[in-house]
């Protein structure tokens, strides 16, 4: 649920930061922002703001799309494609 997109923003935000001598800043208060988004998205009231709560409210959804993906033996990544368009990859050195 934590959309790859807001890594990819943290990401070049640090790499910003650090080509501008400013050290490693990620933006701290984005993120944070984004995850009240997705809190009010879901309608999760949380006390201390912390992404997990929305885990939690969404747990069932999440575990039922978990068991609809299959894992390959010795898998190492994945891609992600909706409507045959490729929105995500993820290689690991190990499986």
């Amino acid at each position: 649920m934590y959309k790859p997109s807001y890594r990819s923003k943290k990401a070049k935000r640090v790499f910003e930061s650090v080509r501008t001598e400013r050290g490693f800043s990620a933006g701290q208060s984005d993120i944070w922002d984004e995850v009240a988004c997705m809190q009010t998205k879901f309608g999760v009231k949380s006390r201390t703001h912390d992404m997990s709560d929305v885990y939690e409210k969404q747990k069932v959804n999440l575990e039922a799309y978990i068991k609809a993906l299959s894992v390959e033996e010795n898998q190492a990544g994945f891609t992600a494609v909706i409507n045959g368009r490729i929105i995500g990859l993820e290689a690991l050195s190990q499986p």
